[in-house]
């Protein structure tokens, strides 16, 4: 704590704000044409403590930041040496018998800032609370206060919505074979794969996965994690929808089944209804193994802008509050009311125009010819003409 008592004390803001002094003084001087000794007669201090001043060098001034930084630095050296001393705990790289992750996604918008933030929750955490995990974040990335409470509660309400389906594995009863579909953008690489899982093979671990997918593509350590937690995001859904569906009763009628599964369509859950077939050969159909398999591509540094904008425009903050529209008031019935008249000049003009331009082309050059000669064209015409237009 002693650092950060501390801290508000920097010595470099007086060395900055008295180099931004000194060049608007300079300026003043240099716009009246005056000399440095007559700008010290005006301010009466002696010439060559400003001109010292002026140049940084005053004894003075080196002294207070001397003073001032020593007690700095040593608070900064005694933080060191503390923290230099604590045991770090070594979290566990694959997650062990104890430990039941939770994909987290964070975006929030609070008072014109947005945070975005995506990581994995052990259900089962005990050195962290919701709110000492927010605080350690607003912490650590400077983020401001107004974000503390809206992260810890966000977090909360995607563990207790996750929690009614933990474990994943038992929402069904032997193998149930489900696609992955991973399209992942980091920087200037591209990953794009399609596989099939196991919901109910508890051994099937998302991180180890990840891992030796990434050696193999040669892919950075970031791809790693985001890998695992689209993984187990995507598992997540196909066990809701299956807990679901296991639900609905055989005796209930089709209605109700049918309107169980547009209830999952509209919330997005569209391609986790279905399940794939039972594996009855290890190779696939020539035709249909193209669709399957891995693809990294590289895009140009230049192009990387504009796909961060899309990227960013087509995130929807989830903390975003639900925006009830009210339906609009019935029309009120109107009384009869004769029609509008047609302006059947408009109408000849409309069917004739293009026919007129191409026969005289040369009569209906501007805008102005062309208006001059429809209405010639009009007045020529007889009342009975006019009235079949």
């Amino acid at each position: 704590m002693a650092g950060r008592e501390f801290a508000h004390v920097q010595p470099d803001n007086a060395e900055i704000e008295r180099s931004v002094l000194s060049q608007e003084v300079e300026a003043l001087r240099n716009r009246l044409g005056l000399r440095q000794v007559d700008v010290s007669k005006e301010c009466g201090v002696n010439a060559s403590m400003l001109s010292q001043w002026m140049l940084g060098s005053s004894p003075k001034l080196k002294r207070r930041l001397e003073e001032m930084n020593d007690p700095l630095q040593a608070a900064r050296r005694k933080d060191s040496m503390v923290l230099a001393q604590r045991k770090l705990y070594n979290y566990p790289k694959f997650p062990t018998h104890d430990t039941l992750l939770i994909p987290i996604r964070l975006d929030i918008d609070v008072e014109g800032y947005r945070y975005i933030d995506s990581f994995s929750w052990n259900f089962y955490e005990k050195d962290f609370t919701y709110e000492t995990f927010a605080a350690a974040l607003v912490r650590d990335l400077d983020l401001p206060n107004c974000f503390y409470k809206r992260i810890a509660k966000s977090i909360q309400e995607q563990v207790e919505k996750a929690q009614k389906l933990l474990p994943w594995s038992e929402a069904v009863t032997g193998e149930s074979l489900h696609p992955i579909f991973i399209n992942l953008r980091l920087n200037d690489t591209i990953y794009i794969d399609r596989f099939e899982w196991d919901l109910n093979n508890p051994n099937n671990s998302p991180e180890r996965f990840a891992q030796v997918v990434c050696e193999d593509l040669g892919l950075s350590g970031e791809f790693e994690a985001q890998v695992a937690l689209s993984i187990r995001e995507q598992l997540r859904d196909y066990s809701r929808v299956s807990k679901q569906c296991d639900l609905l009763m055989p005796e209930w009628s089709a209605d109700v089944v049918d309107n169980a599964i547009e209830q999952l369509i509209r919330e997005g859950l569209k391609d986790r209804v279905s399940r794939l077939p039972p594996v009855t050969a290890a190779f696939r159909d020539r035709l249909d193994a193209e669709a399957w398999g891995p693809s990294v591509k590289y895009i140009l540094a230049d192009d990387i802008p504009q796909l961060e904008r899309e990227d960013f425009k087509r995130m929807r903050p989830l903390s975003r509050p639900t925006i009830h529209v009210t339906p609009p008031p019935a029309p009120v019935a109107k009384p009869n009311r004769p029609p509008k008249p047609v302006n059947t000049f408009l109408m000849f003009c409309r069917q004739n125009r293009k026919k007129i331009m191409a026969d005289h082309s040369l009569l209906t050059r501007t805008n102005g010819m062309r208006r001059k000669f429809l209405g010639d064209m009009w007045q020529k015409l007889s009342e009975k003409r006019r009235g079949k237009v």
